[in-house]
C-alpha cells in the first residue's frame, strides 16, 4: 500500500508537495516527490522498480507493489490510445465533411449535365 501526504514547502516550486511512501516506510527507504499525488506515486514506483525491491520474493506487498505498476503501465496506455482515438475520429470527421462536399459539387454536375443535354 502506498501512503501520500500533501506537504508545500513556503517555496514557489511546486515540484515537492506531495511525498509518497510505502506503508511500511521506514527512513532511507525510497519517498516519491511530485507537483501532484499522482506524480509522487509515479517517481515512488519508479523508485522502487529501479532499486529491484520487486525482486524480494512472493511477499503482498511486492505483490501489491507489482500490481501498482502494471496498473500505472496500463493507464498510460490507455491514455496514449484515447489520445490515438481521438486524433482518428478528428480526421475521419474532415474527410466525411469532405466528401460530403464533393458529393454536392456531384449532384451539381449532374444537374447542369442533365440540363445540358435536355436543351
Amino acid at each position: 500500500m502506498i501512503r501520500t501526504h500533501y506537504d508545500p514547502l513556503p517555496i514557489p516550486d511546486r515540484r515537492h508537495d506531495w511525498r509518497a511512501v510505502t506503508a511500511d516506510y521506514e527512513p532511507g527507504a525510497p519517498v516519491g516527490y511530485g507537483a501532484t499525488e499522482q506524480e509522487a506515486i509515479d517517481d515512488l514506483l519508479d523508485q522502487l522498480e529501479d532499486a529491484d525491491e520487486l525482486d524480494a520474493g512472493e511477499t503482498a506487498h511486492g505483490d501489491l507493489i507489482r500490481l501498482q505498476l502494471m496498473r500505472r503501465d496500463l493507464q498510460v496506455e490507455k491514455e496514449r490510445l484515447t489520445r490515438e482515438r481521438n486524433d482518428l475520429t478528428e480526421i475521419i470527421d474532415r474527410l466525411s465533411n469532405r466528401i460530403a462536399r464533393i458529393d454536392e459539387q456531384l449532384a451539381v454536375a449532374g444537374i447542369l449535365t442533365r440540363a445540358e443535354g435536355s436543351a
